[in-house]
């Protein structure tokens, strides 16, 4: 059952993930992590940054300016 939930958590991410891609703005200037909107949506680099900010959280190591 836990393996159930992990996987729909997953999905449930990446869909979000997509849909904030999709609103991202091509020809503007980096965000503060240095990284153009363009490589973001263009470069298939999704399960690697859902993975990296997925540890950040669940380690409680993340950046400042992700809290609220």
């Amino acid at each position: 059952m836990e393996k159930v939930r992990r996987v729909e958590a997953a999905q449930g991410e990446q869909q979000e993930f997509a849909t904030v891609k999709s609103t991202l703005k091509q020809g503007k200037s980096a965000g503060p992590d240095g990284i153009p909107p363009e490589v973001l949506k263009n470069c298939d680099l999704d399960d690697i940054i859902l993975e990296i900010c997925n540890l950040a959280l669940m380690e409680n190591n993340k950046p400042d300016i992700w809290s609220l």
